[in-house]
């Protein structure tokens, strides 16, 4: 992972920076930085949780359909 990419995580994740070395290096090798374009579903309900997703820029909705077609925000997460 750049350099760059990785102080741009820590800073936007605080609790990596202060993490021993060890944790924070095994965490990042395992890191993948993605760009994802606005209005991509990334998860639908009951999908296998496989990952962490960390969020360093944007805003990501999570809602729900409900049965009467309408759409039940329960969240925005920014960064």
């Amino acid at each position: 992972m750049e350099e760059s990419a990785l102080e741009k995580i820590c800073q936007v994740f605080p609790f990596l920076k202060d993490a021993e070395a060890e944790v924070r290096e095994r965490l990042l090798s395992h890191a993948i930085i993605m760009r994802i374009p606005k209005g991509k579903i990334i998860f639908l309900e009951g999908d296998e949780c496989r990952q962490l997703a960390l969020i360093i820029s944007g805003t990501v909705r999570v809602y729900k359909v409900a049965e009467i077609c309408d759409i039940v925000t329960y969240d925005m997460l920014s960064a």
